[in-house]
Parts: structure tokens; C-alpha cells; sequence
């Protein structure tokens, strides 16, 4: 079995001590004063970015509706469920602990695949790769095409 300079254990270690370094400063920025004209301009600011979000998600579909050869055929009940699904998706990544740490786990199994198949392509370009930027072109990049 081939083994990894970072366990499990470590990775995930890593990733809790991120998650709890990213809550002390969120801690420390609500200690600084702040005043009201600042504290509502950038509320202001984040309402505008979600504004500005959901013209986009509009924008997206809009266009995908008018590109449309057959309009009618269109399931708006499918579309609808689609982007709640993916709301639900997002809330239980990005907020919900047992969501984050399973993502963060996937990741971690992902990563691990990536370097193993690196390892790989080096082996098998080795005779190519006695440049660094056929290194970059080869095994970065034209990879993707060979397989």
C-alpha cells in the first residue's frame, strides 16, 4: 500500500485547528469598535453582494431560457427543485459541522488520488521530463488530454 507524507489523522487535525483559527479572528474583529455609519454601510455592502448574486443565478437562467429551442418543455417544477436542492447542498457544507468535516474528508480522498496519479504520470514521462517546463506542459497539462 503506498502511504502519504500526511495521514488522515493530520489532515484532519489540520483542518479542524483552520476551522477554529478562522472563528478566533471572527471573535477578534467583533472586539473593534466600530461605528454606525461603518457598521451599516457594510451591512449595506453584503445586502447589495446577495443582491447581486441572485441577478446572477436570473441572469443564468434567463439566458438559458431564451437559448431554449422548445420553451414549453421547459419543467419549471424540476428547475425550482433543482436550485433548492443545491440551497440545501451549499447550507449543509458550508454551515453545518458534520457536512464540512464529510467534505473535508472527500477533499482529503480526492487530494490523495491527484498525488498518486502525479506520481504516476512522472513515472511514466519520466524520459521527457528533464526540463522543468516540460514538466509543467506534460505532466500538467497534455496528461489531460492522453487520458
Amino acid at each position: 500500500m503506498l502511504t502519504s507524507a500526511v495521514s488522515e489523522e493530520d489532515y484532519i487535525l489540520a483542518a479542524r485547528s483552520e476551522m477554529q483559527l478562522n472563528v478566533s479572528r471572527n471573535k477578534n474583529l467583533q472586539k473593534i469598535p466600530k461605528s454606525k455609519k461603518a457598521v451599516e454601510l457594510l451591512k449595506l455592502l453584503l445586502f447589495y453582494g446577495k443582491i447581486y448574486r441572485l441577478i446572477g443565478i436570473v441572469f443564468i437562467l434567463l439566458i438559458a431560457f431564451l437559448m431554449s429551442n422548445n420553451r414549453k418543455a421547459i419543467n419549471k417544477r424540476l428547475v425550482i427543485t433543482g436550485l433548492l436542492l443545491q440551497l440545501v447542498l451549499a447550507i449543509f457544507i458550508l454551515k453545518v459541522p458534520l457536512g464540512q468535516q464529510m467534505f473535508a474528508g472527500l477533499g482529503y480522498i480526492i487530494t490523495r488520488l491527484l498525488d498518486f496519479a502525479m506520481k504516476g504520470r512522472r513515472i511514466r514521462f519520466r524520459h521527457l521530463l528533464n526540463r522543468p517546463l516540460m514538466e509543467k506542459v506534460l505532466v500538467r497539462v497534455l496528461h489531460l488530454y492522453l487520458f
